[in-house]
This record gives C-alpha cells, structure tokens and sequence, in this order.
C-alpha cells in the first residue's frame, strides 16, 4: 500500500526540483506580468505558499517590488532563501500566520496553487478572508488552484499518494466574492507537469492538471459627508472631500467656483437632500453594474436621480442579459435594437 504523505512531507521529498517540474506555467507566468503591470516599485507583496521563491517572488523582487514569502515547508524555504536573496521569507501555514503590523497592509496577496494539499474546504474559504484582511483598499489578489470540487480525496500527485481538498471553479469565484474581493478576470488552462523531466517520478506518474488563476482587487472605501460608507465597484474610486474646500486659502477664483460645484455634488455644504440623491451619474451607474435585475429596479425607483441614471441602453441590454432574457428570447435582441429606445426594455425590466 503506499504511503500517504501529509503537505509537508510532499514537498520536503520533491525539493527544489519541484521548480523545475513546473517551470514556466502559462498561466503562472501571465498572471506574474499582469501583477507587476499593475504595482509600482516598492509595493508590498505577500506570496502565500511560496515553496522555492521561483518563479513568483524572484519576479516580483526583480520588478523592486517589496516582497514577503511565507511557506510551510522548511525545504523550501531555504530554497528560497538562496535562490532570491532580495526577499524575506518566513516558514508559516498560511491558515494560521498573521503577518506582522510593520508588515500591513499588502498592495498585492498573491498565492498558486498553495491551498490544495492538506487543507480543508473551510480553510480555503477562510483564507480569502483573511487575505481581504491583509490587502490594502484598492489592493491586489490573485489566486491560482486546481479547480475541484472535492473535500480531503486521496490522490496520486507525481507518484506520491497525498490528501487534498479544491473548490470548483465557481465556488473559487464565489467564495472569493463573499470575503468581499471585486474579481477582475480569471483564466482557465491544463498544464502537464515535467516530473519526469526533472527526476522527481516516472513520465506515467505525471497527469495533466487543469489550472485556475483569479484576479480580484479590494475597492476602495468611498465615504460621502453626512452619508453612511459605500464601497463603490470601481477599484479606481477614492474621493477625499478635504481636497474640494472651496475656503483653501490658497485658491484661485477660478479654482474656487470648481470647488464649490464639486463640493456640491459631494454633499460637503449642509445637505439638503440624502447623499444617495446627489451622486454622480457615473457613479450611480457604476453600482448598477453590480447588481441583479431585481435589485437594479428596486435601487432605480429610490428616486428621481437614480431612476434617470438607470435610463442607459447599454446598462439595460447588460440587466435583460443578467436576467436571461437576451439570450433565451430570440425576439428581444432584434425588437430593441430596431426601437433604440431604452424606455421598452425598462418597462421589460420593470415586469420581469
């Protein structure tokens, strides 16, 4: 019977050479670039689960970013400690670690195909969580997996006998969601490992594995005078009423009277309506693209501001699509692009 061989022990067998039999994942590499592209030099990135520092964190550390890894394997993080000397490494699990106060918050939490042997479903919902927690507002996660549905089933991983848990590839999405993360984008694509190529198993022992990468970010916390904190959807959205006082001695009339028109959206005077009133269209807008159609008609009949902002042919077409009616009403499509109109598929909306 063979032997069955806890995260750790996996890892510590395997070695370094588990860089080599994974080197270069497609997907891997694509979402290394699309992290950097995003950060600027001196950022702060966790890697949780780092194994050999390679290819995630030596990446990272060469882009001047300011790079934490954290793994559980001692092994490995000695490895990781040769192979990229400009980082700093910890040997922690992930699920119970908390990063050090000088440490927070991250610009970037980054972790591949780290949560999957010897931990449990609830441990990977639990991470995201705390993830949320560690990243900045406006901050990075991605977060790369095996996508399963499975909870501690026994497997073969490169001739090793190992347990493992995964959630599929919409319950990762999901569950990411609810810690509270935006998701951006994801990518799915198989990988055949190298494990023969680098001496760690015999080629039959080598499987193709189907690879999940998904990007998310933190929203930044918008916060008007006189309302309660809204998250907005754009990541991109950070508003400080202080930078609009029109009494800035320093002001120019002209820049003044700008003040004082943005100061008036913002509710920053005395308001006389509620603040959800007086938000920008854009911003309205924005909210809409997060919502479901039952949820998009009951915030469009709030009131006046809120129901005209809602009057977009694009944003109409996206809320019939949501709602299923686009695409299984063959009708719908053609119907509403010879009216151009947007006030039928409101009252569509509005029955659906």
């Amino acid at each position: 019977m063979a032997q069955t061989y806890s995260a750790v022990d996996t890892f510590t067998d395997v070695g370094p050479a588990y860089q080599e039999a994974f080197h270069k994942v497609p997907l891997q590499v694509r979402s290394l670039e699309w992290v950097t592209s995003q950060l600027s030099k001196g950022a702060r990135v966790l890697d949780a689960g780092c194994g050999t520092g390679l290819p995630a964190c030596q990446t990272f550390a060469d882009a001047g970013l300011d790079v934490l890894g954290v793994d559980i394997t001692p092994v490995m993080i000695e490895a990781a400690q040769r192979q990229v000397p400009n980082a700093r490494f910890e040997v922690a699990d992930s699920r119970t670690w908390n990063p050090s106060p000088t440490d927070l918050p991250f610009d970037c939490v980054y972790s591949s195909f780290a949560l999957i042997a010897g931990v449990s479903q609830s441990d990977i919902r639990a991470f995201f969580h705390r993830a949320f927690d560690w990243v900045k507002p406006g901050g990075l996660f991605v977060f790369g997996t095996v996508p399963m549905d499975g909870e501690n089933v026994e497997v073969m991983w490169l001739g090793r006998k190992m347990t493992v848990s995964s959630l599929s590839a919409e319950n990762t999405e999901a569950a990411i969601k609810d810690a509270g993360f935006v998701i951006e984008k994801k990518e799915t694509e198989p990988f055949m490992p190298k494990g023969a190529e680098a001496g760690v198993c015999r080629a039959e022992d080598a499987w193709e594995e189907e690879h999940l990468f998904v990007y998310a970010r933190k929203a930044h916390i918008l916060t008007l005078p006189g309302s309660p904190s809204i998250t907005p959807i754009a990541s991109n959205v950070s508003i400080d009423p202080q930078c609009f006082d029109p009494h800035q001695p320093d002001a120019s009339p002209d820049r003044r009277r700008g003040m004082r028109s943005i100061d008036k959206v913002l509710n920053y005077e005395t308001p006389t309506k509620p603040s959800a009133a007086t938000l920008p269209v854009e911003l309205i807008q924005m909210v809409y693209g997060h919502l479901g159609p039952t949820d998009f008609n009951a915030a469009r009949h709030t009131c006046h501001s809120w129901m005209t902002a809602s009057l977009d042919y694009d944003l109409l077409i996206q809320q019939l699509k949501r709602g299923g009616w686009w695409s299984t009403t063959s009708t719908l499509p053609t119907l509403f692009q010879e009216w151009r109109h947007h006030w039928p598929m409101s009252r569509f909306l509005a029955r659906g």
